[in-house]
């Protein structure tokens, strides 16, 4: 059943589809914030700012930002890797609940 309207939908209304994928896609970027953000945040020394950040992340979008800042951590400034272990270890409880 939904496969026949799906096509329908396709087959019928292809521009209308093709404007609501482009709407989603458009509303998701803004509403998730992006990797440059949490960086700048943990650049700053903002544990604080960085937690905000996370929490309004994907756990996807997340886990790519813990890679690159895992890294580099060694070459971060001191001020800097005190503010990612504090995002990091917020994140972790978070989670929890």
């Amino acid at each position: 059943m939904l496969s026949a309207l799906r096509k329908h939908l396709w087959k019928a209304h292809r521009e209308w589809m093709i404007a609501r994928i482009k709407a989603g896609k458009r509303k998701a970027e803004s509403d998730n914030p992006s990797v440059q953000d949490l960086i700048q945040a943990i650049q700053k020394g903002s544990t604080r700012a960085g937690i905000a950040v996370a929490r309004l992340m994907t756990e996807a979008r997340y886990q790519q930002v813990k890679k690159v800042i895992d890294a580099v951590s060694p070459m971060l400034p001191l001020k800097a890797q005190l503010a990612w272990e504090g995002v990091e270890a917020a994140h972790d409880i978070y989670r929890r609940m």
